[in-house]
């Protein structure tokens, strides 16, 4: 079994020991020369446990409030990175660590895979359905997308009907591990999904981006990948026959 920390406490409770040494000493000393005996001997030795006790519950209640302080913190952190909706990373966690990925990649030469995601005609979905289906909507495609990467990989929502996916090294190359994850992607909304009473088909289009040897930065590889994703978007409607306009790269 693990021992438990005693450090923490150690650092709490030493500044007292001094005091509480230099008491049990004058304390000592009084008895031996006889000052304090019976009555006021017994109120002294109770002041001084009830000083002490009084220390330990303060030093106590205070590393309780620091631990309340410090949980307020995460919480309040991990709102600020977070997507209220969905519960992925949101765009300002994302950009952060894309920037560190960029970072690395310029030093040691790693390399930088993101996926930029659109769920298609979501427009319509929030016109036909309402907003609560649209919500319904991008909190299963959320969950959806977080089962499909891997654990290392950061699938984040940038705002909207967008997402993106930063990946982690893998031992595959760039190029194939950014395509297995889109395939998984993929497969991972085949399934389709009810919403308001209805059954809808979810349609993803995925952009790829790579940061492999190349110099560039997180806003280059991100409107990259979004560009690749909205030129995939086009094939697809122009495959189909769609008449819904899409923004051009």
């Amino acid at each position: 079994h693990r021992r438990p920390d005693i450090r923490p406490w150690l650092h709490a409770y030493l500044p007292y020991l001094p005091l509480s040494v230099a008491a049990a000493l004058v304390l000592a000393t009084a008895v031996r020369n006889g000052a304090l005996r019976g009555l006021p001997l017994y109120l002294a030795i109770g002041l001084a446990t009830l000083v002490s006790l009084r220390q330990i519950v303060s030093v106590t209640e205070n590393r309780r409030l620091v631990a309340d302080v410090k949980l307020a913190h995460h919480r309040l952190q991990y709102q600020a990175d977070h997507d209220g909706l969905t519960g992925l990373a949101n765009r300002a966690l994302f950009t952060r660590e894309l920037e560190h990925a960029v970072t690395a990649h310029r030093d040691r030469g790693r390399p930088v895979v993101v996926l930029f995601c659109d769920i298609d005609h979501f427009k319509t979905v929030n016109d036909t359905h309402g907003h609560h289906a649209g919500d319904q909507l991008l909190r299963t495609v959320a969950a959806r997308l977080h089962t499909a990467v891997r654990q290392d990989d950061l699938a984040a929502r940038l705002g909207g009907d967008e997402f993106a996916v930063l990946l982690a090294d893998s031992n595959a190359s760039p190029r194939l591990a950014g395509e297995q994850c889109a395939r998984r992607i993929m497969a991972a909304m085949a399934k389709p999904v009810a919403l308001s009473g209805h059954t809808e088909q979810i349609q993803i289009s995925i952009g790829l981006a790579l940061a492999d040897g190349q110099p560039t930065s997180a806003e280059q590889i991100l409107h990259q990948a979004d560009t690749a994703m909205y030129h995939s978007k086009r094939r697809r409607q122009e495959k189909n026959g769609s008449s819904r306009s899409v923004r051009p790269g």
